[in-house]
């Protein structure tokens, strides 16, 4: 899934960054964190640019969002 909805083009196919940043901080993010990036956009630090795609429910599940948590925490 990481793959397939486009984030390994760029966070790079593991989590090292590309033309969007590593996502190496994620593993000290909740889970709530998490999905508050993907579906608004926020990151405990700031809002992202638009760049970064805001997912709604029918695109992403809350469960697509924990396995995508779950396998970005393993990456780097």
């Amino acid at each position: 899934m990481y793959a397939s909805k486009g984030c390994a083009g760029c966070h790079g196919p593991q989590g090292q960054g590309l033309v969007g940043p590593s996502l190496a901080k994620v593993k000290d993010w909740s889970l709530e964190q998490f999905t508050a990036t993907l579906r608004e956009g926020k990151t405990p630090e700031r809002v992202l640019s638009a760049a970064m795609p805001r997912f709604s429910e029918d695109q992403l599940t809350a469960s697509d969002i924990a396995n995508l948590y779950s396998y970005v925490k393993t990456l780097n």
